[in-house]
């Protein structure tokens, strides 16, 4: 699956869920590190990665996650 692909299901999965704005940021934060680590899988990324990524706080990360 490409880059556009995965955009485009989850904004597809966002109609059916009703995500928060924090999810989708944090859902993109964890999309450009796959994106920029050549989509390697599994990977590995501290939480501090994506809180700042996505411009959320801690307890906001693992309230999403």
């Amino acid at each position: 699956m490409n880059y556009i692909e995965q955009i485009n299901g989850f904004w597809a999965k966002n109609k059916e869920l009703n995500l928060k704005s924090t999810d989708i940021a944090i859902y993109f934060a964890i999309l450009r590190y796959s994106n920029y680590h050549q989509w390697l899988n599994p990977f590995i990324a501290h939480w501090e990665v994506f809180v700042q990524f996505a411009g959320v706080s801690k307890n906001t990360f693992y309230k999403s996650i």
